[in-house]
């Protein structure tokens, strides 16, 4: 498990435990936190801030969809003058500037916000492996 561990492409990413999650043995829901290893194919360990860690499922967590993904979606729902445009311009900034702690809750204020940014982590793993696969099958 260990060099699985090591080659993780979760490891690190910062999530969210979900706000919703009705069973949480660390109490942490609406907490941000870091995947700092894979149990198993299905769970993993987050750390918080704190020191404190607990092991959740994949689907339990929230995370950020890719940078660009984020900041073109967040744009063309500006110009199209969506009524949540504050949180949506402060969103931008705090994604421009890699600032994925402080996104991360905001993104959940809104619907919108949270359809544009946000990803469940199970979710976000299947699209990270299917593109490490793609990128180890390009020709060098």
């Amino acid at each position: 498990m260990k060099n699985k561990n090591r080659n993780y492409p979760g490891k690190g990413r910062v999530v969210m435990v979900h706000p919703h999650l009705t069973t949480d043995p660390v109490a942490r829901q609406g907490y941000v936190g870091h995947v700092t290893r894979q149990k198993d194919a299905d769970t993993v360990v987050v750390t918080f801030d704190d020191g404190t860690s607990g092991m959740y499922q994949a689907d339990a967590l929230l995370t950020l969809r890719p940078k660009q993904e984020i900041l073109d979606g967040l744009l063309s729902a500006i110009r199209a003058k969506h009524t949540d445009e504050a949180l949506m311009q402060q969103l931008y900034q705090l994604v421009i500037r890699n600032r994925y702690k402080q996104a991360l809750p905001l993104a959940f204020e809104s619907e919108a916000t949270g359809s544009i940014c946000l990803v469940a982590f199970d979710r976000w793993q299947q699209l990270a492996q299917h593109t490490q696969k793609a990128r180890s099958l390009k020709p060098k």
